[in-house]
C-alpha cells in the first residue's frame, strides 16, 4: 500500500493562529472604545444631575424662606452675594456666597457654585438699594462640575407687603 500524498491535519497553522489573535485584539478594541464611551456618557450625565438638583435645591429654599419675610423692616442686609433677614418665626436667615459654596446660616446649602447674585427690585420693578423698598429678588446662580456649568435663575416675591 502505497500513500499517495494525503496529509491529515491535527491542529492550526501559525498563520491561522495569528490571525485569530489579530481578529480579537481588533474586537477588544473596538469593544473596549465602546465601553469607555459608556462610561464616560454615564459620568457626564451624573454630573449634570448632581448640577441640577443642587441648583433646584438651593433656589427652592431661598424662594421658600424668602416668602416668609413678614414686613419691609425685616430685611436687614441686601448685597449682590449675601440677603439677611428676619422669617415670620423671628428666627435670623442669612444668605451668603463664599469661593464655590452658598450657605444658609453658615451652613452649607450648595457646593460647586460659580456664581450667585441677588438683584433687588420695589414694588415697580425698578432696582433698589434700600432694604425696606425690596418686593421682589432676582436670583441667580450658576453650577461648575467637571467642565460642565449650569445657570438657574428665578424671581421670588416677598408675600403681604405692599
Amino acid at each position: 500500500m502505497a500513500f499517495h500524498g494525503k496529509r491529515l491535519h491535527k491542529g492550526f497553522t501559525l498563520i491561522e493562529l495569528i490571525a485569530t489573535i489579530v481578529l480579537m485584539g481588533m474586537i477588544s478594541v473596538i469593544v473596549g472604545h465602546v465601553l469607555l464611551n459608556g462610561y464616560r456618557n454615564f459620568i457626564t450625565a451624573q454630573h449634570i444631575s448632581q448640577i441640577d438638583w443642587s441648583g433646584f435645591l438651593a433656589l427652592e429654599r431661598l424662594v421658600n424662606d424668602i416668602h416668609t419675610i413678614r414686613s419691609a423692616s425685616d430685611i436687614l442686609t441686601i448685597g449682590a452675594n449675601q440677603l439677611v433677614f428676619t422669617d415670620v418665626n423671628s428666627n435670623s436667615i442669612q444668605y451668603q456666597s463664599s469661593g464655590s459654596l452658598l450657605s444658609r446660616n453658615s451652613q452649607t446649602l450648595a457646593t460647586g457654585v460659580q456664581s450667585f447674585n441677588l438683584s433687588y427690585l420695589d414694588k415697580n420693578g425698578a432696582t433698589t438699594a434700600i432694604p425696606s423698598a425690596v418686593r421682589y429678588i432676582l436670583i441667580t446662580l450658576a453650577f461648575t462640575q467637571d467642565n460642565l456649568t449650569q445657570s438657574f435663575s428665578t424671581m421670588a416675591a416677598t408675600r403681604g407687603m405692599s
